[in-house]
């Protein structure tokens, strides 16, 4: 997983790039547990053949822009920092 600090359009912030839907459920579903509303961006194909090809298979996970410093402190890497 990968963290980034691109801005999105319409007050989003990208969070983390993982290498496939399932991570990305478990981090939309912490984040959604803890109040923060999020969404993942996704190339269809990609995730449902659960592979990873010149990012195929890579899942976007966002957040609103005021909400980034709280969700990035509960990802698992960052717990305790």
């Amino acid at each position: 997983m990968t963290y980034n600090i691109r801005v999105i359009p319409g007050g989003w912030r990208l969070l983390a790039k993982t290498q496939g839907k399932q991570e990305a459920d478990i981090i939309a579903g912490m984040l959604r547990a803890s109040g923060i509303e999020c969404f993942l961006d996704y190339e269809y194909f990609g995730a449902g053949l659960g592979i990873t090809v010149d990012g195929m298979g890579e899942v976007r996970v966002a957040v609103r822009e005021e909400d980034f410093e709280t969700a990035r402190a509960l990802m698992p890497e960052r717990r305790g920092q």
